[in-house]
């Protein structure tokens, strides 16, 4: 090969319209290509979201209907007890007053 044809490969590689990029450069254009991409929901996605969130708000409002109905049943159970206490208290009074009448005579 003479050195004018060889010229001529070489000013013909340098016309081709190829562009050289060092590899890591490249690399990392291709690992943050898509960092400026923009995600957009759909509706559907978005009512699905708000669908799926409000069954779990209503599930665990459930819950706590169910802690508050606890509640007040024990709380119904404490004013029983406290009922029955008055009463027993009232009968070991009246008891005992009949003991220290009789007691007496």
């Amino acid at each position: 090969m003479s050195n004018q044809s060889r010229s001529h490969q070489l000013s013909n590689s340098e016309n081709d319209n190829t562009i050289k990029i060092p590899a890591d450069k490249l690399i990392e254009a291709l690992f943050h290509a898509k960092q400026c991409e923009q995600h957009y929901a759909t509706q559907e996605s978005v009512d699905n979201l708000k669908e799926s969130v409000n069954y779990r708000f209503d599930a665990v409002d459930k819950r706590f209907d169910d802690v508050d109905k606890r509640f007040d049943d024990v709380g119904k159970r404490f004013d029983d007890l406290n009922q029955n206490l008055s009463n027993l208290k009232n009968l070991l009074i009246v008891f005992l007053g009949q003991f220290l009448l009789l007691s007496l005579v």
